[in-house]
């Protein structure tokens, strides 16, 4: 290997000491060292799957499917608004340390996005919380689909308020989310209660039990609606009832933050729309939490405190890749890998929560998520005009994400780091 081969593995200040060295009386040739070489493949690595859209979706489905794992392992144990404060409180200091150090300002934007910012933060922080109920009572793939609901009512409220074209897609996309919400939730009033046919297809990983769906603060496992026709009618009139409303709710409320987002457009930095998400939450949770409604706070065990931490620590992150991805790819594309978020919770809740498998369920699940993909499809001409979606990614230079996205007029005043 000549000299100049050896000089073309090293950069900076390793070239000047091997040229150094060469030049010498006892001109030895240093190795790399290997811990170097190994921060830099780790570097390499990490740096290809920012630049990837796909790998950036790609993770954050998952780690949004262990969010949502973390939160149906604390089950009852940690009440709902428990949780929703001390995800909100930790990724607000974290956002405000962030802007500090960036000096991004203002942090709470300007006064003419006022009342769109605040619609944004409330209808987001209604949408987590009664996300986090749908989880608790419901099987974990069933409020993960419940919840991607939102695209097809994202895409009809931007029609009716919006004036936005729906389109034949976008028709068919609703209709087809419909279908499979019926398949999902199985109202008695159209199967009636009699039905067991959806039922007995169950496959249950506790092997001829009911099923499950809630996991207790014990340990114990709830039931699910799994196992016959009274068992059916039962759930109805119960928890999963209840848990679909929360569901529902959940698309619904965060289709409301998706539409006062596209109000503010480009206005504010997201950074700030995930301030007043974060702020509206915490404000939102503190009041039912000091009330003990619908239960009092409690010290978390040491597993607890381990459990909401991962919620934390997954949402924030989920946050990051999932903005980057849609940055790099066109919203159907990104919108189609996110959807994998399901089926990481089927795996979840089948392999650790012991939760039921049915034919309708598995059907809905798939034409929700095919009503969301065709929900974000646009006309060609449309998607041509508005060039590719993530056209505003220069180069990984910047951190640019959901989170921490830095949009014209924005003032920083300090270089963005690099990941």
């Amino acid at each position: 290997m000549s000299t100049r081969t050896q000089y073309d593995q090293y950069d900076g200040d390793d070239v000047r000491l091997l040229a150094e060295n060469a030049a010498s009386t006892r001109a030895e040739v240093l190795p790399m060292p290997k811990c170097k070489a190994y921060k830099l493949k780790i570097q390499a690595l990490l740096q290809a799957t920012w630049d990837s859209g796909i790998a950036c979706i790609s993770f954050a489905a998952l780690v949004f499917s262990f969010s949502a794992f973390f939160v149906k392992l604390m089950g009852h144990g940690v009440p709902v608004f428990q949780i929703v404060s001390f995800r909100s409180t930790t990724s607000f200091c974290v956002c405000a340390a962030y802007a500090r150090a960036t000096h991004i300002t203002p942090l709470f934007g300007r006064r003419k996005h006022l009342k769109f910012l605040l619609s944004r933060g409330l209808f987001g922080a209604a949408a987590m919380t009664t996300y986090y109920f749908a989880i608790k009572l419901l099987p974990l793939a069933d409020a993960v689909t419940l919840f991607f609901l939102n695209p097809a009512v994202t895409a009809v409220a931007a029609w009716l308020i919006m004036r936005e074209p729906l389109g034949l897609r976008g028709v068919a996309g609703v209709v087809v989310s419909l279908c499979g919400l019926v398949l999902l939730t199985r109202p008695p009033f159209l199967f009636g209660s009699g039905d067991s046919s959806a039922t007995t297809a169950a496959v249950s990983a506790a092997g001829g039990s009911a099923g499950s769906g809630a996991l207790h603060g014990d340990g114990s496992l709830g039931v699910s609606a799994a196992g016959g026709a009274a068992e059916h009618a039962a759930a109805w009139d119960g928890a999963r009832l209840l848990g679909t409303m929360f569901g529902l709710l959940s698309a619904l409320l965060s289709a409301g933050a998706f539409i006062s987002i596209r109000y503010v457009g480009k206005g504010e930095p997201a950074l700030v729309l995930s301030v007043y998400f974060h702020v509206c939450a915490a404000a939102s949770s503190a009041v039912p939490l000091a009330a003990g409604l619908p239960d009092r706070a409690v010290w978390p065990t040491g597993r607890q405190w381990g459990l909401l931490v991962g919620v934390a620590a997954t949402s924030f992150w989920g946050q990051i890749l999932v903005g980057r991805g849609f940055q790099l790819l066109h919203a159907a594309r990104a919108s189609a890998i996110n959807l994998s978020q399901v089926v990481y919770s089927y795996i979840l809740g089948l392999l650790f929560l012991h939760e039921g498998l049915t034919l309708y369920g598995g059907a809905g699940s798939v034409l929700i998520a095919a009503g969301a993909i065709l929900s974000n499809l646009r006309p060609k001409k449309e998607a041509e005009s508005g060039g590719r979606e993530g056209g505003g990614a220069e180069s990984s230079k910047e951190l640019a994400t959901v989170v921490l996205v830095r949009e014209p007029g924005a003032r920083v005043d300090a270089k963005q780091p690099r990941l």
